[in-house]
């Protein structure tokens, strides 16, 4: 009996043991593959998108809030509405997505481009619809 507790607890030692094992080289693996994926000039380039797709959205709401403003509170109510109204950022169904432009891969971008970018003051001019905005130095 006593040499059945004895297998039972270094099986149970070397369980533990092995699990600890398991987790750290998980934790290895894990980064070691968030280095590989951020380290990528393709995943700058999705910083960088990113960034310039929330100068957009930010452009377009102080756009629609001048077209609110200029109408002198003759706006329709249902546009007002429109323009002002938050949408959800999750990815949920029934929610437009571009599934073209999630699968697509970033426009490519020099080393120099990613780096440099502009400290001062700046205004944005919007181009062609769903295009992204080109920032301009003041």
């Amino acid at each position: 009996m006593q040499r059945a507790e004895e297998i039972e607890q270094a099986l149970a030692a070397e369980i533990q043991q092995a699990q600890f094992r398991l987790r750290r080289r998980q934790s290895e693996l894990n980064e070691v593959v968030g280095n590989a994926i951020c380290s990528r000039d393709a995943f700058a380039d999705f910083l960088s998108e990113l960034g310039n797709a929330w100068i957009r959205l930010r452009s377009l709401k102080i756009i629609g809030d001048a077209i609110i403003d200029g109408c002198r509170g003759y706006c329709p109510t249902s546009v007002i509405s429109t323009i002002q109204r938050s949408k959800t950022l999750a990815e949920r169904v029934g929610l437009a997505v571009d599934d073209d432009r999630k699968l697509a891969p970033c426009p490519r971008r020099t080393r120099h481009e990613r780096r440099h970018r502009d400290a001062g003051d700046r205004r944005v001019e919007l181009t062609e619809p769903f295009a992204p905005p080109v920032v301009v130095g003041v």
